[in-house]
């Protein structure tokens, strides 16, 4: 936890508005001065009044109400973190049906064979409603009343809620392909280069569909087995970047400009 005697604190000391939370950083802003890098950092935000977040730190032009950012955040964690069973059993199998079906078949035939499958099951129940009438041994009553009265309308703060979801993923996602497409930083951009570089060789062995369901296998699965072994998983993730920081100091040492400077 980062208290007051952070250097990070003392941007915020003796300021007085809202509470901010920098995406870059993995930090909040908690009060006047005080910030956080714990990893319940969800509960805090909602206990701890954290009002808006900046995307891209310190030089971050993008301001959202932190309400939408971290609701959004905290409902993916809840379904990759599998913390409501059936919620994220629900969501993971009808992704995988829909990816699988996609994989085989045209759009149209999916969403046809799907929109006949809902069809026959209402119409078959709402015939058997009126042949219960027919016989006396029912009210006739439509089996979907309560579906077909219910208010599907959006109030004004959920109208809102809804419009600054899509705003926030608009924005930060258009604002990320900016700077990456016209270098804002270097280093990034030769990064994302060499990204596409590699993504022209998966293209070749998969298609876009096979990479969106082994997305969405690791999406649901790497996350929850990371937190259960966490610590051999680290242990092993630093051998391993301890044996690439020598073999690139060996590689560098190597080269002839490197050479030019211990001399």
């Amino acid at each position: 936890m980062l208290t007051k005697g952070h250097p990070l604190a003392g941007r915020q000391a003796g300021r007085q508005g809202p509470s901010v939370w920098r995406g870059s950083e993995i930090s909040l802003s908690v009060g006047h001065g005080t910030w956080t890098s714990s990893p319940d950092w969800r509960n805090l935000a909602r206990g701890q009044g954290v009002d808006l977040v900046v995307l891209g730190g310190d030089g971050g032009k993008d301001c959202f109400p932190a309400g939408v950012v971290f609701t959004c955040a905290a409902e993916v964690a809840d379904l990759v973190y599998w913390r409501d069973t059936r919620k994220s059993t629900f969501v993971f199998t009808s992704l995988m049906v829909a990816l699988l079906c996609l994989l085989h078949f045209s759009i149209v035939s999916v969403v046809s064979y799907l929109s006949l499958a809902v069809l026959t099951v209402t119409i078959s129940l709402r015939v058997y409603s009126k042949v219960l009438h027919a016989i006396h041994r029912g009210e006739g009553t439509n089996p979907f009343q309560a579906q077909l009265d219910a208010d599907l309308g959006l109030s004004k703060e959920q109208l809102e809620r809804l419009t600054e979801r899509v705003v926030f993923y608009a924005t930060s996602g258009t604002r990320s392909v900016q700077r990456l497409f016209l270098v804002d930083d270097l280093v990034e951009s030769i990064k994302f280069a060499f990204l596409f570089y590699i993504l022209t060789y998966v293209g070749a062995v998969f298609n876009g569909m096979t990479l969106l369901i082994l997305g969405v296998i690791s999406a649901f699965t790497f996350p929850l087995l990371y937190r259960q072994h966490q610590a051999q998983i680290d242990q092993y993730v630093g051998l391993v970047r301890n044996q690439l920081s020598n073999l690139r100091a060996k590689m560098l040492a190597k080269l002839p400009t490197a050479k030019a400077k211990a001399e």
